[in-house]
């Protein structure tokens, strides 16, 4: 059976494709049900002011809104994946960009020759779609929420001095940062990739600074900057470096050794484990302390050792004074020597996959209450995340009667960095192969979006 287009409203759709535009209307709402936006389908558009695509809309093909001289607005809803090249370019009076998570695919370009007068970013403000030339002016700072500039984010802006770049940013995709004025670039220690040409064709860019010489380097980032004279990589302590260890990890898991003694039974232990769910680094040094001295008693076991290191890092990572001195000296005596803990500092070196399963015993043992003693917990922790992934097994579903379709069901958190709930975060249930599904993205981003709002309200208060 033969799929023949359809015309109404003015849209031309043909099996789910929006081919082209015929109608005058200021006001365009892509009917849902469409699932792409073929090449050039409302190119030179002149009537359109607004439009409103929906999360059915799966792919934005090239040039798709290109050089419509009238629209003003753009508002992308979730669930847009792919946005090709060009696909609002040239239409000079775009002002106003609602752009969704959703977004992975992004060929760049796409607000080349507007009018924009503020930076466009993902609705969570980790991704920096591009900055117009009006924006940044001659020195800009890259908002600390960003952790991606993405592909053609800013170009073709010689009048750009200076660009800094924030700690905690994490990628600088390819061609990100082109044909720009920059004298010096500093690439902070969190960044651990560098697109290919990223900073290609910055005439005037001297002088570059790596903090971390473990950032990964694409095919020449530096393309074509013929003024360049230097790039230096920052000399850092040992100390400096515990925060952002790439390969082998500092803190070393063991959970071979449980608890033996009756800590838990000590005052002492609820009161600090009730500070360190705070985020107290003064009481995560004290809880260290605590740890160590049942560490010296007879016939204590391993873990004790073991959870004084895990906590007296966690003080560290707060800013605990006493914890930096004692680091520095340890890392003076033992230079690259790693620490035996109960939890690792980060997974980042890791693989993707969940490979140690850690009793809830060991856990409330440790101080955080949250974990039921009787179940047993895979924890993911990232050094680019302020929350923690937790999973745990919650089921099984029986194969049909054919014997196919059995499937393990996990629950699922995210944590806080103190292993507490995120308010606004709720468990769910899925299955373990689906933490790459984009339900389970969205509820990652959803996670990440809380914190950061939390976080706002507590500076503000």
């Amino acid at each position: 059976m033969k799929c023949f287009p359809l015309f109404t409203n003015g849209f031309k759709i043909k099996g789910g494709k929006l081919t082209a535009y015929c109608g005058s209307g200021r006001d365009v709402v892509i009917p849902h049900g469409v699932t792409h936006i073929s090449d050039r389908a409302f190119e030179e558009c002149a009537s359109i002011r607004r439009v409103v695509v929906p999360g059915t809309v799966k792919r934005i093909g090239a040039r798709a809104f290109a050089d419509c001289e009238n629209l003003e607005t753009v508002v992308l809803h979730e669930g847009i994946e792919a946005i090709e090249a060009n696909a609002f370019s040239g239409s000079y009076k775009l002002r106003d960009v609602t752009y969704p998570d959703s977004v992975t695919e992004y060929r760049g370009w796409s607000f080349y020759d507007t009018r924009l007068d503020k930076p466009v970013l993902n609705a969570s403000g980790t991704i920096l779609i591009y900055c117009p030339a009006c924006t940044a002016g001659t020195e800009w700072a890259v908002p600390d929420c960003v952790q991606i500039i993405g592909r053609q984010a800013i170009f073709e802006q010689p009048q750009l001095q200076t660009l800094h770049l924030p700690e905690g940013l994490q990628i600088i995709e390819d061609l990100a940062l082109i044909e720009c004025g920059f004298r010096e670039i500093t690439i902070p220690f969190s960044v651990c990739k560098i697109g290919d040409w990223a900073f290609g064709y910055c005439g005037q860019l001297k002088k570059i600074t790596v903090l971390n010489p473990q950032t990964k380097m694409g095919r020449e980032p530096f393309k074509d900057c013929i003024a360049l004279e230097e790039i230096r990589y920052a000399d850092l302590t040992e100390t400096d470096k515990i925060l952002h260890l790439k390969g082998e990890p500092f803190l070393v898991q063991h959970l071979e050794d449980p608890a033996n003694l009756p800590h838990t039974l000590d005052p002492a232990f609820e009161r600090l484990a009730a500070l360190c769910e705070r985020g107290d680094p003064d009481a995560m040094a004290t809880f260290s302390q605590f740890f160590a001295q049942y560490a010296q008693r007879e016939n204590a076991s391993l873990f004790y050792r073991r959870a004084a290191n895990y906590w007296l890092y966690r003080a560290y990572c707060e800013g605990n004074a006493q914890a930096a001195q004692w680091f520095t000296q340890y890392f003076a005596e033992h230079p690259g020597a790693p620490l035996e803990s109960i939890l690792n500092e980060s997974n980042e070196h890791r693989s993707n996959e969940y490979i140690h399963s850690i009793p809830g015993q060991i856990l409330c043992d440790l101080g955080y209450a949250f974990f039921d003693p009787e179940r047993e917990y895979e924890i993911k922790q990232f050094e680019d995340q302020e929350f923690v992934e937790v999973t745990a097994y919650y089921d099984t579903i029986p194969p049909d009667d054919e014997g196919f379709g059995m499937e393990e069901i996990y629950e699922w958190w995210f944590l806080d960095k103190n292993m507490q709930p995120i308010p606004g975060v709720e468990r769910f249930t899925s299955p373990i192969m689906a933490r790459n599904d984009k339900d389970f993205r969205e509820k990652r981003a959803h996670a990440a979006a809380c914190i950061r709002r939390n976080q706002a309200s507590e500076r503000l208060r």
